[in-house]
This record gives structure tokens, sequence and C-alpha cells, in this order.
């Protein structure tokens, strides 16, 4: 009998893990910057407003507002005086992940 075992190099698959979630952290910080490039600017506080959080070991969430600017919802879906603003936080997530997200992650697995 003639066997080829294979096996994880469960330490490599670690790193790869890591790695990943670099690359997923990179882009939720570029589906941020568009966000922010889609907010309105008035006093600029909704803009520096969006910030990137890792929520565990395997998510990342994208947030406007927080405490600090409750009306960062409201200006998503209401803007009279700069319409084109509107769904700035929606355009600014499809701008990314219409585009090519490989990039985030190729480099992870090498």
């Amino acid at each position: 009998m003639v066997k080829t075992k294979m096996t994880w190099d469960t330490a490599k698959l670690n790193q790869i893990e890591r790695n990943l979630f670099i690359g997923l952290i990179n882009l939720g910080g570029a589906v941020a910057k568009a966000q922010k490039g889609h907010a309105p600017v008035e006093s600029g506080t909704l803009v520096n407003s969006i910030i990137v959080q890792e929520k565990g070991i395997k998510t990342v969430v994208v947030t406007a507002g927080g405490g600090k600017v409750p009306y960062a919802r409201r200006r998503n879906f209401e803007n009279k005086l700069h319409p084109a603003t509107m769904h700035y936080f929606e355009h600014g997530a499809e701008d990314v992940l219409r585009g090519d997200i490989t990039k985030f992650f190729r480099w992870a697995v090498k």
C-alpha cells in the first residue's frame, strides 16, 4: 500500500486568518473613507464621526454618528438643503464594494 498523508498547518492557517482580518479592517477603512467623501460637510462633525470598529475577532463595522452626532442617520435619508448628499452611507459602501475588493485580501494567503 502507498499513501499520501496531508494535514493542515495550523500555524499557517492562524496566520492567514489574522491576515484576512487585517484585510477586512483595511476594507472597512476604504468604505469609511468613501462614505466621508459622500457625506454632507458643514462643521465636519458628521464626517469625523464615521469610524471603523473591530467587533470580536472576525467582524468589522463602519458606523456614523454614535452618541455625539444624533442627526447622522437622518442626514443619510433626508437633506433638503443638499439632496446630493443623501444616502452618503450607502453610496460610499457601494463605491468600494462594487470594485475589486480582492486587493484587500490577495496578500493574506502568501
